[in-house]
């Protein structure tokens, strides 16, 4: 009887940890597929920056390109706060959410096309960073890894 216990005990731990590997490699692809997504929406308004700053346009191949990856990164992101809606925390959605609603509504309030992407850059990397910290959370990271790592 003790070696039944034992083994159904084993048994269970055992599928225990299997399932909260799998949901872990669930989170890490989704927070993966979001990170890049918020790489390519802020390198659409980095580009359009760094011209602006030099006075320079953008050719329209390169453009054409950026907003195409662009578009399809906000696309993603949309996609994976609703498919993934229970795996990802409501703080980390909530983030994300606030993002989006702050670059839309910064077209309303800034005065010139330079100072819309300076504020633009500043959103999205204070969005990135944030939830950074909530995925270190999230996925009990190693918060002295993180730290060093992120020192920025």
């Amino acid at each position: 009887m003790t070696a039944f216990v034992g083994a159904w005990l084993a048994a269970k731990f055992a599928l225990r940890n299997f399932y909260q590997e799998k949901i872990w490699e669930r989170k890490t692809a989704a927070y993966t597929a979001i990170f890049e997504a918020l790489h390519y929406i802020g390198r659409w308004h980095e580009k359009h920056y760094e011209a602006a700053l030099i006075h320079k346009d953008i050719d329209e191949a390169k453009k054409q390109e950026l907003q195409t990856k662009a578009n399809e990164a906000e696309d993603e992101l949309e996609r994976r706060l609703a498919s993934e809606t229970w795996l990802i925390p409501p703080q980390c959605r909530d983030r994300l959410e606030k993002m989006t609603m702050d670059l839309k509504n910064t077209a309303y309030h800034t005065k010139s096309w330079q100072e819309f992407l300076d504020e633009t850059c500043f959103i999205i990397k204070a969005a990135t960073g944030d939830v950074r910290t909530l995925v270190v959370q999230d996925l009990r990271l190693s918060t002295k890894w993180h730290k060093k790592i992120f020192k920025r």
